[in-house]
């Protein structure tokens, strides 16, 4: 039995103020992949805080966007694509809202594709990453110049080595 290429990217970057972006992109499925961000955002946070007096006064933010290919078993049964998780109190109050974690399941968002409303610019972006490889030049005119320069960015030629088999 052949396996299928399980393919990851992960990138991390700072703003000017010192918040971090963590942006993953995952094409197979892995076991306990929402305790994994946490872990990982919990890490870049630390990693803002710096030795002094003051140690916790200028906490920097935390985003994380984790991308799936697949649906995640923390959201089985559920229709919805899009998920943000903050870190709450028992009485269902954010406590915090400078860790903040995104969740996209592209496999459902896939599912519903007939009936998103496109106009939302968030489902035009995840249009982009599931159908980047099916687009027609024609398809890619019609956009706005943003997408178009994603598009350019990002055209399967220069990716030889990624697995086009995203939902």
């Amino acid at each position: 039995m052949k396996r299928k290429k399980q393919k990851q990217e992960v990138r991390v970057v700072k703003n000017q103020n010192g918040d971090r972006f963590i942006v993953e992109m995952q094409n197979g499925w892995q076991k306990h992949f929402g305790e994994r961000a946490i872990v990982y955002a919990g890490r870049a946070a630390g990693q803002s805080v710096k030795r002094g007096d003051n140690l916790y006064e200028n906490v920097k933010g935390v985003y994380s966007l984790n991308i799936v290919a697949y649906n995640m078993p923390e959201f089985k049964g559920k229709k919805k694509f899009f998920w943000k998780v903050y870190l709450k109190d028992d009485q269902n109050k954010i406590f915090s809202k400078k860790n903040v974690l995104y969740f996209v399941e592209l496999s459902k968002f896939a599912a519903q594709l007939g009936t998103l409303d496109m106009a939302d610019e968030r489902n035009h972006w995840l249009y982009m990453l599931t159908q980047a490889v099916h687009l027609s030049q024609d398809d890619v005119e019609a956009m706005t110049p943003v997408f178009q320069r994603f598009y350019e960015e990002c055209q399967i030629t220069k990716f030889t080595d990624m697995d086009t088999s995203l939902p």
